[in-house]
């Protein structure tokens, strides 16, 4: 079983992460990072950001399928055609699709949408390959994602 296995884990998981990188995309504040915007923590910030819209839209798939278990609703999308096991369940594009958030998604949220699209979770290890105002960009739009699949019935 993964770590995160209910909508509740989840739905608990998803504003730390947003929290978390909105954090990451302000002045570090140690001296040991001698930078004044350290690239290190921008790319931390994208990351916690585009894992916080997987989480919220994976809680949303996990009511909408009245599953509990995240391992039931990838047996049940598998069921219905649908792969997002193992790292297809980090594919931001294919849980859009699973989710049918898609059909009723606003244009300027699926413009986020497709901006946090790009993310995956090698992101992670990645570092000094975004600017301070991509990562603001990037952060903002997850959180306009966010804030908006939150709402959905």
């Amino acid at each position: 079983m993964p770590y995160l296995e209910t909508e509740a884990d989840f739905r608990q998981v998803a504003p730390t992460h947003l929290a978390n990188a909105f954090r990451l995309l302000e002045r570090p504040l140690s001296d040991l990072c001698p930078c004044t915007r350290c690239e290190v923590h921008i790319a931390g910030a994208m990351y916690l950001a585009g894992y916080a819209v997987e989480c919220i839209v994976k809680a949303y798939v996990t009511r909408s399928l009245g599953k509990t278990y995240w391992d039931e609703v990838v047996r049940e999308l598998n069921r219905r055609g649908v792969d997002v096991k193992g790292g297809r369940g980090h594919d931001l594009p294919a849980l859009l699709n699973a989710s049918g958030l898609h059909l009723s998604m606003p244009h300027t949220i699926a413009a986020d949408y497709a901006a946090c699209s790009t993310w995956s979770p090698e992101w992670r290890y990645r570092q000094g390959t975004a600017t301070h105002t991509t990562g603001v960009q990037f952060v903002q739009a997850a959180e306009r994602v966010y804030r908006w699949v939150l709402a959905q019935p």
